[in-house]
């Protein structure tokens, strides 16, 4: 948290002064790359890197502190990074963003008219106010950070709760299988102390680093275009094999919970706007931020426990996307079968995925509903229903529904890998873990350019939808 909040306050402030320049492009860039990637890829990343190439830090273990503070801080660089690096990139939009709209109040109009340089007033008046929101995303942080904590002590083998916590999540019916992959060495791991040089250079074959960088970079980009990945290390299937396997299991977790994150919370957050300030409002906004609160993983452990024969009930299954008699049950029930083993995994997924979609809601209905457009509708006698539904429903969910793919790529990227964890579910985010904790590099290059890949066309997708839900809008350029 320390981390990311250091890279995260001067990048924002950085960004905010050179709005429109191409410091500004490439800060943004670097925080749409940060919040993609998930933080465990960027840990196998760093490692093929720093410490596979060049050498510079542990693969993996932890040192200990009684061999001294160096090699301790050296064993935690890594992982710190890693984990740092995507709330970061979400911390710098935000504290970019809270600069810029603090920068056009009146009070910073009055300090630039005193001869303030644009920097100036940035520094002694904006930043105080900017930081608000800023030390707000920093504290509801802290959920996710714990939740990656998990993930990256796994990923480096690193003696901390993660470990355990992720031990008992799996319950010992997940598919991963961590302690064949961890090879003991005097009570560290392998990694600590150094790889095998034959193993570094068939990496190094493998992925080019015995060339010249421009070769290298040709070499991929040839093989991605084609998507040839290679094969897997410890699997005897081809890595493009493997992706297309998991695939679709992600992508209908993903899917689904999108859908029903935007069928409950558009209209609550309609309702929301028109009851504001109420005891309706006050309570559901309590509630939501509850279910924010509480990772994902928490969630889905207590749902386990209470209605999947846990302690008390067994209503739903416990593990895997069908039953084993799955093949021999007609059309319907096949049907009936997948909804019903999805229905754990999807409310552990949806219920902290709707406070800052209903918020969003209620906060763009607010800002239209006060627009003049809406009370010359309600000057001409039509009802309420037709105000908000006929009139303000189509500006105030433009940000809203078009920001549809984004969510459903956020949703894929971040919040279903653990769930996939814990309740076995085939999907590309255990393929994913499975191949970080068994260093298999061409599964981790693949899946990194998969999630990417789908990443873009997803953008690209919610900046059609913005001229689709408005035909007012259009990317042709101006001449004045």
């Amino acid at each position: 948290l320390a981390l990311s909040t250091l890279i995260a306050f001067p990048a924002g402030i950085w960004a905010a002064a050179r709005r429109g320049r191409v410091g500004d492009v490439a800060v943004m860039g670097a925080t749409q790359l940060g919040v993609a990637v998930p933080n465990f890829w960027f840990a196998m990343l760093m490692v093929l890197v720093f410490a596979i190439k060049l050498r510079w830090f542990p693969a993996g273990g932890f040192a200990g502190w009684e061999k001294g503070l160096l090699p301790g801080l050296k064993s935690l660089t890594l992982p710190a990074i890693a984990l740092a690096l995507p709330q970061a990139a979400i911390l710098t939009r935000v504290m970019r963003s809270a600069l810029i709209d603090a920068l056009g109040e009146d009070y910073i109009r009055t300090a630039r008219a005193k001869g303030l340089t644009r920097g100036q007033a940035l520094r002694r008046h904006a930043l105080r106010n900017a930081l608000i929101p800023v030390l707000t995303i920093i504290g509801m942080q802290f959920s996710f950070l714990l939740a990656g904590a998990i993930i990256i002590e796994n990923v480096f083998f690193l003696p901390g709760l993660g470990r355990l916590v992720f031990q008992s999540i799996s319950g010992g019916h997940a598919d991963v299988d961590i302690q064949s992959t961890e090879i003991e060495l005097q009570g560290t791991y392998r990694g600590a102390t150094g790889l095998d040089p034959a193993f570094i250079a068939e990496l190094e074959k493998k992925f080019g680093f015995d060339k010249p960088m421009h070769e290298r970079f040709i070499d991929m980009i040839g093989n991605f275009i084609v998507f040839d990945f290679g094969t897997s290390f410890f699997r005897d299937e081809t890595v493009i094999d493997l992706v297309l396997e998991k695939m679709p299991v992600s992508i209908s977790l993903g899917l689904w919970t999108t859908l029903i994150v935007y069928l409950v919370c558009i209209p609550l957050g309609i309702r929301k706007a028109v009851n504001d300030g109420t005891r309706f409002d006050v309570w559901t906004t309590t509630m939501l931020t509850i279910g924010f609160a509480i990772p994902s993983f928490v969630m889905a452990i207590l749902l386990i426990v209470l209605f999947a024969g846990g302690s008390f009930l067994d209503i739903f299954p416990l593990r895997g996307l069908v039953s084993e008699d799955f093949e021999e049950l007609s059309l319907g029930g096949q049907i009936l079968d997948y909804l019903w083993h999805l229905v754990l995994p999807i409310t552990a997924l949806v219920l902290g995925g709707f406070l800052s979609l209903t918020m969003l809601t209620k906060n763009s209905y607010l800002d239209q509903i006060n627009m003049l457009y809406v009370q010359t509708a309600r000057a001409k006698g039509l009802s309420e229903k037709r105000v908000m539904y006929g009139h303000v429903f189509r500006n105030a969910m433009l940000i809203v529904i078009a920001g549809f793919p984004g969510a459903f790529v956020g949703i894929l990227f971040t919040g279903a890998m653990l769930i996939e964890i814990i309740f076995s579910l085939d999907g590309l985010g255990l393929l994913g873990f499975e191949a970080a904790i068994k260093r298999d590099y061409p599964i981790m290059f693949a899946t990194v350019y998969f999630f990417t890949l789908l990443g873009l066309v997803m953008n690209l997708i919610g900046d059609l939808m913005y001229t689709i839900i408005d035909p007012r809008i259009d990317f042709e350029g101006r001449h004045v």
